[in-house]
């Protein structure tokens, strides 16, 4: 038991560590206020600010499988800083994966390729590795993030990597 906590206790060093590390390069080369941190490790979102201060946490659910994705449809998510390519309306956007319907909520906030941020209609699911490579989080979340431009095309967020 003793061995589980010192390996996920220092993950969690790790983990901060590679926050502020990124956070100081974003804010060397962008003019945003804030930075979201996606912890796949734990499934959660951190909203920092540039001073690396800690302004909100939201549960997420990434890729089925850990590990930094090598190829469309391998179910995992990417690792690393990802510049915002662009906030698309996906309001009416839906898949069916394993006879389920899917919605994306209101925006996509598109990071590479295929893979971005969006809503999800399985709330319940947040907090576990349930997705094929994307982020998800509670729409309504999202939406704050985007209405408010903490989220924005040109800025950065960033997706540390599976222990």
């Amino acid at each position: 038991m003793l061995l589980f906590f010192s390996t996920t206790f220092a993950q969690l060093m790790h983990e901060q560590a590679l926050t502020q590390k990124y956070i100081n390069e974003i804010k060397q080369k962008s003019k945003q206020e804030y930075v979201l941190v996606v912890s796949k490790t734990q499934q959660k979102a951190f909203l920092y600010n540039v001073n690396g201060k800690l302004v909100k946490t939201y549960a997420v659910s990434t890729g089925k499988k850990p590990g930094q994705k090598h190829r469309y449809a391998d179910y995992r998510t990417p690792e690393g800083i990802f510049k915002i390519k662009s906030i698309e309306d996906c309001s009416n956007w839906i898949a069916i994966v394993d006879n389920e319907i899917l919605k994306y909520g209101d925006y996509f906030v598109r990071l590479i390729g295929r893979i971005g941020i969006h809503g999800t209609n399985q709330q319940q699911a947040l907090g576990t590795r349930t997705s094929q490579g994307c982020i998800r989080m509670k729409t309504a979340s999202l939406d704050s993030l985007v209405e408010q431009e903490i989220l924005k095309e040109g800025y950065y967020v960033v997706i540390l990597p599976d222990p």
